[in-house]
């Protein structure tokens, strides 16, 4: 890449990023600039290049079969050893292989944030509810209670008022007996 092609790059970066125009610079510090973004470019050069080699890598039984020159019928043929050792390895280098764009890294890091965030509100959510569960299983122990007072309070006011309903016919019956003297 020119000279001038780098320039073309370093500027409107150097604007960007809010750091002083880069004819403004002294030509020591824009050689040192022109070297740094030299070496960014070979490095996402290299990073591209990386990212198209591992798309071309065929990590699947149908891929390693054609690329080892094994038979798909023979790794078939013999599930437990070849088929297993063959998804086992798979995973393992998919695991350590898997590169993604910044972007897409960026975007995956605010999801796992926002659903950690969900989870924890979840997680108080549900021991908010078991607080509730439990203050209602108090409480339906206490309206228990109350209503056998209150039965047993319903049975005593019956059988006042029954006293009372049996204490007015007797005084009625001695008021009938009872003969006034000034008559």
């Amino acid at each position: 890449m020119e000279e001038r092609e780098i320039i073309g790059i370093i500027k409107p970066l150097l604007n960007n990023y809010g750091i002083e125009e880069f004819d403004a610079l002294k030509p020591q510090t824009q050689r040192r600039l022109v070297m740094m973004e030299k070496y960014f470019q070979k490095c996402i050069e290299k990073y591209a290049n990386i990212k198209q080699n591992i798309r071309h890598l065929d990590l699947s039984v149908r891929g390693i079969c054609k690329g080892s020159n094994v038979g798909k019928t023979t790794v078939y043929n013999n599930p437990d050893i070849l088929k297993k050792y063959i998804e086992k390895r798979i995973n393992d280098i998919e695991c350590n292989v898997l590169i993604i764009p910044k972007l897409e890294f960026n975007t995956l890091v605010n999801k796992v944030e926002l659903l950690q965030s969900n989870l924890n509100k979840m997680l108080v959510d549900i021991a908010r509810f078991e607080n509730m569960r439990v203050k209602v299983k108090s409480l339906e122990k206490i309206i228990a209670n109350l209503e056998v007072q209150k039965i047993a309070l319903q049975h005593e006011l019956n059988k006042s008022e029954a006293e009372k309903d049996e204490l007015q016919r007797e005084f009625i019956r001695k008021k009938s007996k009872i003969v006034s003297i000034y008559k």
